[in-house]
């Protein structure tokens, strides 16, 4: 997971990292924190000078820190409470120099002529200073569901209609939710509660109180639906570990470690698709058959990328930057770039979301240039 995405909430960051986040009175002790790739729990919110910016505090490493080298390691505490009160103040002289740059959601029309694929220029439909990511089309292709952070608020989920180009709020709460995926008459999300839990939720579509998924797993931090009662969950640890979930009985077993974001059903043969990260540089994508737990590698992922999606016709898609490729794990033997947004004032292409029929392209990216 980028460390510009919210929603992956507390695995980006290792010792101290600031992230800008909105109104300090509401989010103090709420949201979560800055997500990546390396695993860090219990940080907490601290407000600097300038409105706006927070400095992330791993107390839960410090702690681990004395409790494992025992009261001479107060000493590096003391260095390392210092080093943040230095860095607390080179921040608020320099409020913004270091802030993640802002998302949005791009759509491009996709044609498939004979095999090959062609996408038409990606139009920007959140257009805005902020966070706009975490995009996932409903059944019908018709509409997409967001997480978006807006007007000082907590993150909340948003429904995009394509045909009239509206945004409608679909939750409006005092917690956070992020990651909506459609499952039925509801839509579930990772919530991040009052004491900073992060479990799996369902929202009814058509209005109502939110409900459970599933209590006793947690931090949650990603998760597929592979049929109406299992699904898939990539939950923060150290390391983060793959765990197949029962919503019948609640529990979870962990089938693998070390895994990135990406979690998707193969769309022929319904298998679960991960990343497996066994080194800092070898990342494979790896099919998983539900049933038997076992796993086989299918190819690797771009260098440095870890969100891939898949055509109906089990052609894989990954972003580096600005440029788009794909494998077809029948045919091809490396990755083959099939588009280049450059032009749109695409920098970096960090999320990828396939409608049903195939037909569109959902991207989350940043912009070389502010708007």
């Amino acid at each position: 997971m980028d460390c510009a995405d919210l929603g992956a909430h507390a695995s980006c960051v290792q010792g101290f990292r600031r992230r800008p986040m909105p109104e300090c009175a509401r989010l103090a002790g709420r949201m979560p924190a800055p997500p990546g790739d390396q695993q860090a729990v219990g940080l907490r919110p601290q407000r600097v000078a300038h409105p706006g910016n927070f400095v992330y505090i791993s107390t839960v490493q410090i702690q681990s820190e004395i409790c494992a080298e025992g009261i001479t390691s107060m000493k590096r505490f003391s260095e390392k409470f210092f080093a943040l009160i230095l860095l607390i103040s080179f921040f608020s002289l320099a409020p913004g120099q270091n802030a993640p740059p802002s998302t949005d959601i791009f759509l491009a029309d996709i044609e498939n002529r004979d095999g090959r694929l062609t996408f038409s220029q990606p139009a920007n439909i959140t257009r805005r200073e902020g966070y706009d990511n975490q995009p996932y089309f409903l059944p019908d292709g018709a509409s997409l569901l967001f997480t978006s952070i807006r007007e000082g608020t907590l993150p909340d989920i948003y429904r995009y209609t394509l045909a009239d180009k509206s945004t409608t709020q679909m939750t409006r709460t005092t917690e956070g939710e992020y990651s909506p995926t459609p499952a039925g008459k509801f839509f579930s999300v990772i919530r991040v509660e009052a004491d900073q839990t992060q479990r799996l939720w369902k929202f009814p579509f058509d209005g109502g109180a939110p409900s459970l998924v599933l209590e006793n797993i947690k931090p949650v931090g990603y998760h597929c639906w592979m049929d109406e009662n299992t699904l898939a969950l990539f939950v923060l640890g150290r390391p983060a570990t793959l765990q197949i979930a029962d919503t019948r009985t609640g529990k979870a077993e962990v089938v693998e470690s070390n895994i990135g974001r990406s979690l998707h059903r193969h769309p022929l043969r319904g298998s679960l698709t991960f990343v497996h990260k066994l080194s800092e540089t070898e990342w494979l994508i790896k099919e998983m058959d539900i049933k038997t737990r076992k796993a086989e590698t299918i190819t690797r992922t771009i260098a440095g990328s870890e969100d891939f999606v898949w055509t109906r016709d089990a052609v894989m898609l990954m972003a580096n930057g600005a440029k788009l490729f794909k494998f077809d794990p029948a045919k091809d033997k490396e990755w083959q770039q099939v588009a280049d947004f450059t032009s749109a004032g695409i920098k970096t292409i960090t999320r990828l979301a396939l409608s049903p029929r195939g037909d569109r392209l959902a991207l989350v990216a940043s912009l070389e240039a502010a708007r």
